[in-house]
């Protein structure tokens, strides 16, 4: 049975707090795409690569949604984050989830370095 949009976010989230890179990658496909300002990735192993990076840079990591707006398929989630060696405080992100999959995910967010 495929999961809701809001299961599919639920578990990438969690995936994410508890840096479970598997878990993170079971929300994509081949066909997926993850866009940054940072660069365009394309395929489970650009994004596995993008996540392994992320997760390396932000060790305890720990996100507070600030608010979400959804249409249809589609997400659009404000959130800031703390981490041992820094912070987020304007993360954003969009997702279009389909078939139990993020098929698009966009992400803008500064880190400030303690």
């Amino acid at each position: 049975m495929a999961r809701s949009m809001e299961q599919v976010l639920n578990d990438h989230v969690a995936a994410l707090l508890r840096g479970d890179l598997p878990a993170l990658m079971a929300d994509y496909d081949e066909d997926s795409v993850l866009m940054t300002l940072e660069g365009t990735f394309v395929g489970l192993a650009a994004i596995e690569g993008f996540f392994a990076n992320g997760l390396a840079m932000m060790p305890n990591l720990r996100v507070n949604p600030v608010g979400m707006q959804v249409h249809d398929d589609a997400v659009l989630v404000a959130w800031t984050a703390e981490f041992d060696t820094g912070s987020v405080p304007d993360g954003v992100d969009t997702f279009v989830v389909r078939d139990d999959k993020i098929r698009l995910q966009t992400g803008y967010f500064t880190v400030v370095p303690t």
